[in-house]
């Protein structure tokens, strides 16, 4: 009697508890590294299955639970009065059902539940602009976190030449690949949360460089990032930066090319190429040059990190590098 009474304890702290330990729902999909709780009882029986044969013994079972089972690579596992199961593609509801049938023979007025004790790690190189290139992974079980953005803050987010908005990423199909892209500029600036996409096990992401644009910095109308042009002139970009803004020293403007934290200064009056179209050297610009309008007659470039803070520090530059349409003017016509 009293065991009937510890067995029937039992069965019901199991269905109370066992929620409560899974970090899944129903609904979860089972894939290779899934480490799986399988418990099956009856009113005779609490505790019928064993899963993990290691795990028995006096001083084993404290090491080892008898009850865990690892998803191998091929996507299967093995359970005793069953045998090997495909369980890589099921969600948990599907493999109970599985079991349930398998072992209806044994589980007469029985009950199977599957918990996931730890759950794969969804994995996804990640390439390009960002500080630490690499392998990143990301515990499976919660959609919200397994998102391009998140892969991104693991490998310590975008370096300040990322082009934001023109990121790939590659996912197999077969023996093929497929390349789609997403534009994280608008989740930042337009909280569009549809660019900030699912990644899957094994993708790759790619964060490209900004090869084709010029920036117009300091006193212009419409500060930022402008489409680089062949043959352009420094006009021509302070033009499509909405022009000089009323306290700009329009004859101390500087191209600085190369790297930020020191690069080189090419100083050019453009006072006297608006004022006549002539008497001034013009200077060929580059992908990635930036165009600096500065507040007085006199600048001193001998000290740039005032100049550059906001093109050197990630929150600043992912603002200042938004790309509006309205600075996609073509030079040409």
């Amino acid at each position: 009697m009293l065991s009937r009474i510890i067995a029937a304890a039992l069965i019901f702290f199991a269905g109370v508890l066992a929620p409560a330990f899974s970090y899944m729902g129903d609904n979860y999909v089972i894939g290779p590294g899934d480490v799986l709780e399988i418990r099956a009882w009856n009113s005779s029986n609490p505790d019928l299955l064993v899963v993990n044969p290691v795990g028995v013994g006096v001083v084993a079972t404290t090491l080892i639970d008898q009850h865990a089972v690892t998803v191998s690579r091929d996507g299967r596992i093995y359970v005793p009065m069953v045998g090997a199961i495909k369980v890589e593609g099921k969600t948990i509801a599907e493999l109970e059902d599985v079991l349930d049938r398998g072992l209806s023979f044994y589980l007469k007025g029985g009950k199977v539940k599957v918990l996931i004790k730890t759950p794969k790690t969804i994995k996804a190189y990640v390439m390009g602009e960002v500080s630490r290139p690499g392998m990143y992974g990301i515990p499976d079980g919660n959609a919200e976190e397994l998102r391009v953005m998140n892969f991104i803050n693991a490998s310590g987010g975008f370096t300040a030449l990322s082009d934001m908005g023109n990121i790939k990423i590659l996912r197999k199909n077969g023996s093929s690949q497929e390349a789609s892209f997403v534009d994280l500029r608008k989740l930042v600036s337009k909280t569009d949360i549809e660019q900030n996409r699912m990644i899957k096990d094994g993708d790759t992401i790619i964060v490209p460089q900004i090869y084709n644009q010029v920036y117009v910095l300091g006193l212009v109308n419409k500060p930022g990032p402008v489409p680089y042009v062949q043959e352009a002139s420094i006009a021509d970009y302070i033009a499509q930066a909405g022009g000089f803004a009323k306290v700009a020293a329009s004859d101390s403007v500087a191209v600085l090319r190369g790297n930020p934290s020191s690069p080189t200064v090419i100083k050019v009056g453009m006072r006297r190429f608006f004022d006549w179209g002539k008497g001034v050297e013009e200077v060929s610009m580059l992908p990635g040059d930036i165009v600096y309008v500065p507040q007085s007659w006199y600048a001193n470039f001998g000290d740039l990190a005032s100049i550059l803070i906001g093109f050197r520090d990630l929150r600043n530059a992912t603002r200042d590098l938004a790309t509006p349409s309205q600075w996609r003017i073509d030079f040409t016509k």
